[in-house]
């Protein structure tokens, strides 16, 4: 999928997985087990090791928690460094300088 070996703990996005990719990975999964696999749990369990353990029933020790922390910390760096480059998004309209 990545085009390189991935070990059993490293994060699926961290490695250079994206949104499109996680795609692929679900239809392959779907096609390869004959099941259903929402792209959510993808998300949700984004090593190896914990789509393994949760496809295998039981319940994953390095994901939501641990995984969504992993999430939220990459989101905010990602926000910093937008907003060190000036390229920032404006939630509302923005307030006109005085003159």
């Amino acid at each position: 999928m990545l085009g390189r070996t991935v070990g059993a703990s490293e994060n699926f996005f961290d490695v250079g997985g994206n949104s499109l990719l996680l795609i692929r990975l679900r239809d392959r999964l779907r096609t390869a087990l004959d099941r259903e696999v929402d792209v959510v749990d993808l998300f949700r369990h984004s090593t190896v090791r914990a789509m393994a353990t949760f496809l295998g029933g039981a319940p994953a020790t390095d994901a939501p928690s641990a995984a969504g922390e992993r999430v939220q910390s990459r989101a905010q760096a990602r926000a910093e460094a937008m907003r060190a480059r000036g390229r920032v998004r404006q939630t509302s309209t923005p307030i006109p300088r005085k003159r």
